[in-house]
């Protein structure tokens, strides 16, 4: 009986963390379909080039790999990330 009401307890204790962590990320979803993610990396390259690359100056790396800026929340992640500029030059 004892053991019984243990893991009621326990249950009950999974079930609400669950809920919280739902109700959680349902009120802190992103609706603009962007990254509010933390990147590594925001580089600047301000390198010379002689081609007429496409390519936008400025992006992010995240796990190693560029990240352009417009995939970003660049709002979320200017509030909630330390990040510095790393200009290439």
């Amino acid at each position: 009986m004892r053991k019984k009401i243990i893991i009621g307890i326990i249950l009950i204790l999974i079930l609400a963390i669950v809920l919280l962590w739902l109700v959680f990320k349902i009120r802190h979803a992103d609706t603009t379909g962007k990254l509010q993610e933390c990147p590594q990396t925001w580089i600047v390259n301000k390198m010379p080039t002689t081609s007429k690359s496409n390519l936008p100056k400025q992006y992010f790396v995240l796990d190693g790999k560029r990240r352009e800026l417009s995939e970003f929340d660049l709002d979320w992640v200017k509030k909630n990330c330390n990040l510095k500029q790393q200009i290439v030059q």
